[in-house]
């Protein structure tokens, strides 16, 4: 602990010392000089009565109103209305007495800060373990304690790692701090970056009896209300214990007035969800031994020469060193750094039997990025037993076309069709009702027996570790917990334990519903690409034109139905309230997922691609007969509709054989003319989509 030097007074038992550190006025005794030796600390001042200082003046106990004597010393040359110091004249003392009497107020309001050990204050806690006691965990970083801002109780995290302090813009308001909108930027972190849109200065913290001021970059969206960094803990001097099971004690200094608190943080005892496990841990006896052999003496054969070098000569020393093959490079790099560890006398010095003290980062143990992995078999065992469930599932299930449902599908424009005809559409889509979905259960999943998975080839890369979206709103955060529950029972996403973690959030669509986007960037970046892509929009639509009938078959959730190769699907997990997930199916927005989606929907289409239907991604534009026949092939049913439901037939078909489904609401069956890719085709032509272009005129 530390002593504030200040203004101090000291009573003897014969005389008085009176002493102004930076007043320069000096009265006493030889007795009150030998009590200042004896270190007596008492303050005390009495009966000062003179009028020639001022109330800055302190007078002895024992001295006269109109002067100043004590026991064995003569006031010599004092008159009866001041008091002359030795070599100082009234009027230059008079004339400093208002600075002496701010100066000495000031320091003597402030409290001495006692002396004290640090084995009286500690609790019990805190002492040193047994002798034999291994650190059965590692050394905790951070540690909740309980606090008061303004007179407010709230808990903050105290997080030696951080360097400021923070906190939550709605807290901030709650305490009703002034906050300097104007002095706002951008947070640099260990793994990523955060905007802070303010800060407030001069808050007053109280931790039981200690109490400090403290600066805050606000932000408003944080994990915790308050963190206290090492700025704070600068400030309070604060010491810290880790004990061997884990429990952070903090020891924190109230400078000003002399007070300290001892807190033992709430979540760094044993069983905490913090806790990480050391079983290399050694114990104090087995670590003096480990360091002995380690620091031991070279052998009788080997002789180490001890030399110096000048800075200037240090690229010389290392190109000798490398030349004549003297040592590793890691020995090379670790004699310059011992070299230019001593710049302020221009020479470094390597001595005998040197050791370093420390182990520079890269000497430092990390946790191995890499990715466990099985059998490919195995995983190809898993896919198809989900694809045998759901195959099950949906040929003991009901009709998925039914009276609730058959009054939403998109079958021809009201004056287009005949009765018959949609009657005859409407039992092919029942005969195919396995080849379409009107909901998340009843989704395809590609048979990975037909084709194989996806997969995601990336070159060597360390992985990344990014922080998605937070919900503080209960009412938010249920409705994503929600969506993130049917995505995993659906075999969409499914719980991952990889090194990766890539941003995320949540939007509501214009139809109400939720939809996540995943932040993929990193993943392009380090992604092989493939240079396959899409065909051209220009001649696809025109392709379309002159045909008396087009349907429309729209995959249900497309890129959802195309599995990736279990191996690589850690690297698309993302941090969610339901923890660490991962990616069962092409994510959107990854740089390969359109081109492996149309590769993979041309093979499904391969036995009626072109001349019946050519792929784009997940939609399918089925082609009517070149010339309209309107002859009737049975009564109400013309040849060109007849034709044209037997090509969809076909195409049902290859969905149904490789468990792909379409959506049933969306998809658009028979219909006179169609919008393919910003053209509206029909029999008489094509034409810009009235919806695209208003919005260039507009």
């Amino acid at each position: 602990m530390r002593i504030h030097r200040a203004v101090w007074q000291e009573v003897g038992t014969r005389g008085k010392a009176i002493k102004a550190t930076e007043g320069g006025v000096e009265e006493g005794g030889e007795a009150g000089m030998a009590a200042e030796e004896e270190g007596n600390g008492m303050v005390k001042a009495r009966g000062t009565k003179a009028k020639g200082v001022k109330a800055g003046m302190v007078k002895a106990r024992g001295t006269k109103a109109k002067g100043v004597k004590s026991k064995g010393t003569k006031a010599k040359g004092a008159k009866a209305r001041g008091t002359k110091a030795r070599g100082t004249k009234a009027k230059g003392a008079k004339a400093r007495a208002p600075r002496l009497r701010n100066e000495l107020k000031g320091r003597l309001l402030r409290r001495l800060v006692p002396n004290v050990h640090l084995g009286t204050i500690l609790p019990k806690e805190a002492e040193w373990a047994e002798s034999g006691t291994k650190m059965n965990w590692k050394c905790v970083a951070c540690g909740t304690v309980n606090l008061v801002v303004k007179g407010s109780k709230c808990a903050a995290m105290v997080d030696t790692g951080a360097e400021m302090n923070i906190i939550r813009e709605a807290d901030a308001m709650r305490f009703g701090l002034d906050i300097v909108r104007s002095d706002c930027g951008i947070l640099h972190g260990a793994s990523c970056k955060a905007v802070f849109c303010g800060t407030t200065s001069n808050v007053l913290i109280e931790v039981g009896k200690l109490r400090a001021r403290a600066c805050f970059s606000i932000m408003s969206d944080v994990d915790h209300g308050i963190l206290l960094g090492r700025s704070f803990l600068s400030r309070t001097e604060t010491v810290m214990f880790n004990k061997h099971d884990e429990t952070l004690i903090l020891l924190l200094c109230d400078l000003a007035c002399g007070n300290y608190e001892i807190i033992t943080c709430r979540n760094t005892r044993p069983r905490s969800i913090r806790n990480r496990p050391n079983p290399g841990s050694f114990t104090i006896e087995e670590s003096k031994g480990e360091r002995r052999r380690l620091q031991a003496e070279p052998e009788a054969g080997e002789r180490v020469e001890a030399f110096s070098l000048s800075l200037s000569d240090v690229g010389k020393a290392m190109d000798l060193v490398a030349a004549h093959e003297m040592a590793d490079p890691d020995a090379i790099q670790a004699l310059r750094e011992q070299v230019l560890e001593c710049p302020e006398t221009g020479r470094g010095r390597l001595k005998q039997g040197s050791q370093r003290r420390y182990k520079t980062v890269d000497k430092k143990c990390r946790l191995v990025p890499v990715l466990v992995t099985e059998d490919e078999e195995a995983y190809y065992e898993r896919e198809r037993g989900l694809i045998r469930r759901m195959r099950e599932n949906a040929l003991a299930g009901l009709c998925r076309i039914n009276e609730g449902n058959e009054e939403e599908l998109i079958i021809g424009e009201p004056d287009f069709l005949l009765p018959q005809e949609r009657t005859l559409m409407v039992e092919l889509m029942k005969r195919r009702h396995r080849a379409y979905a009107f909901s998340d259960e009843e989704r395809g999943r590609l048979d990975e027996d037909k084709i194989p998975m996806i997969r995601i080839h990336t070159v060597p890369h360390e992985p990344w570790n990014m922080r998605g979206a937070r919900y503080p709103n209960p009412d938010e955060e249920k409705k994503v917990v929600d969506y993130l529950d049917d995505k995993i029972s659906t075999h969409v996403a499914d719980y991952s334990s990889g090194p990766y973690m890539s941003p995320w959030f949540c939007f509501i669509k214009p139809n109400g519903t939720l939809r996540w986007v995943q932040n993929v960037q990193r993943l392009n970046a380090v992604t092989v690409r493939d240079a396959g892509g899409l065909p051209n929009a220009d001649a696809l639509s025109e392709s379309y034109v002159g045909r008396p009938i087009i349907s429309l078959i729209d995959l249900y959730s497309g890129y959802d139905q195309f599995p990736v190769y279990p191996p690589d699907r850690p690297v698309t997990a993302m941090h969610t309230p339901r923890g660490l997930i991962h990616m069962n199916v092409a994510p959107e927005g990854w740089t390969n997922a359109v081109a492996m989606v149309q590769r993979t929907m041309i093979r499904v289409m391969q036995a009626v691609n072109p001349h019946i239907t050519q792929p784009y991604i997940d939609d399918l534009e089925v082609k009517g007969p070149a010339v309209k026949e309107s002859d009737e092939v049975s009564p109400g049913v013309r040849r060109f509709v007849w034709e044209h439901i037997q090509d969809l037939k076909k195409v049902l078909s290859l969905l149904e054989e490789h468990n792909l489904t379409a959506s049933g609401a969306k998809s658009r069956h028979c219909m006179r003319e169609v919008t393919i890719l910003g053209f509206v085709c029909s029999e008489k032509g094509r034409r810009p989509d009235v919806k695209k272009t208003d919005k260039i005129t507009e």
